[in-house]
């Protein structure tokens, strides 16, 4: 799914005469974001931040929210999950120790599915009223802070236990 730039250009969206027309920067930015989005569509390496935030538009206009470290691990899969550190030589193998070869330990395999994150993802899905999907979180999180909130300690939860567990998987190998 592109974008359709008639709605980013004001020229391209059937402006009148008497209405103002923004400026080059407004312009700029307009494009700037529409090509975001789109290249989050359409990239490999951008995959999982669009199945989290699939409009950038509501994402960046949020009334409500900051973005840590650790939610900035979880948006973009680049935390201490397994699979990202060995696609870097920091781990040697890409499964989930509680799960088993076989179930490849990312970030959606560890937020969503994996057993041993089970009570923090309930105390977050209590404050949302509802379970969390991989399609559903931001928007839970966009239309309330509370849940926000509860997704922001839940990220860092689990972002913190599996640096933990990192750790004590190299003290072992030394």
């Amino acid at each position: 799914m592109g974008v359709d730039l008639a709605v980013w250009l004001p020229s391209a969206a059937g402006r009148s005469g008497d209405e103002p027309t923004p400026g080059p920067l407004a312009n700029e930015a307009a494009i700037r974001e529409a090509t975001q989005q789109t290249r989050a569509e359409t990239t490999q390496t951008g995959r999982w931040t669009h199945t989290l935030i699939p409009n950038l538009t509501s994402w960046v206009e949020r009334s409500h929210g900051q973005v840590d470290f650790y939610l900035t691990q979880v948006i973009s899969g680049h935390g201490c999950f397994r699979s990202y550190l060995k696609r870097f030589g920091h781990e040697t193998e890409d499964w989930c120790p509680v799960c088993g070869s076989g179930v490849v330990e990312d970030a959606r395999h560890e937020l969503f599915e994996c057993h041993r994150f089970d009570h923090e993802r309930q105390k977050l899905e209590a404050v949302a009223g509802s379970s969390i999907l991989p399609e559903t979180l931001v928007p839970l999180m966009l239309a309330d802070q509370c849940v926000w909130e509860a997704a922001a300690t839940f990220a860092a939860d689990v972002m913190k236990s599996l640096r933990e567990q990192e750790r004590r998987r190299k003290e072992q190998t030394e």
